[in-house]
């Protein structure tokens, strides 16, 4: 019996071990942030990221989808997030490149809500960010001439391949969204010169970006 509990105990203790490396570090990010009576959210570049956010919800958000909660660091998953109504418009397009790439439900329509807000004078180019990034899925026409930003349903394909490309890239969806939001180049440089810590040395915003939208969606 007590071979068994040991072995048993022993176990857990190497599953624990074995989680990635980079679930740990965003883990160790939110904890960290929760404790941090000074945080504020960076706005960063996008014109998406000027939206207020309430503190707690988005830690509380982030720790959800990492198997974490503030009470008791138990699993949630009783509610989800869910488009807003004005992504209605937009969601049979989102819905069919989630499926074709073989994303997490809500992961793209998460993504494009953290770039634009579904906001109509982003979508339509009125605003555009510091960093010339337009329409839904904040494209920047620099570096991705192959794609019309303004067009909200070629822009969604478009992310949704993007995205997915990253992903074989990198391996996982966590650092996907991370290179989207701060470049493959710089992940890579990152990953190469931080090793298992690459995402404590990101840019505030990219953390964000990373522990916001996959809390919601994981």
């Amino acid at each position: 019996m007590i071979k068994y509990l040991a072995k048993k105990i022993l176990n857990k203790w190497v599953k624990k071990k074995a989680k990635g490396a980079l679930q740990k570090s965003i883990q160790n990010y939110l904890k960290k942030k929760l404790w941090d009576k000074d945080y504020s959210r960076s706005a960063g570049s996008n014109p998406g990221f000027h939206d207020k956010y309430q503190k707690k919800a988005n830690v509380d958000s982030a720790k959800k989808g990492l198997g974490l909660s503030s009470e008791g660091h138990k699993k949630s998953g009783n509610r989800r997030w869910q488009p807003p109504e004005t992504a209605k418009p937009y969601l049979s397009n989102i819905r069919q490149a989630e499926k074709h790439h073989c994303m997490p439900e809500n992961l793209l329509a998460r993504l494009i809500y953290q770039e634009s807000r579904y906001r109509k004078d982003i979508i339509t180019g009125k605003t555009v960010s510091s960093a010339g990034a337009v329409g839904i899925a904040q494209i920047v026409p620099k570096w991705h001439p192959d794609v019309d930003p303004l067009n909200p349903e070629q822009s969604i394909h478009y992310a949704a391949k993007y995205l997915s490309q990253l992903k074989r890239q990198f391996g996982d969806w966590p650092t996907a969204l991370a290179a989207y939001n701060w470049g493959s180049g710089n992940v890579s440089k990152a990953q190469k010169k931080h090793g298992r810590c690459w995402l404590d040395k990101a840019p505030r915003e990219t953390q964000n970006y990373v522990g916001q939208i996959w809390g919601d969606v994981a």
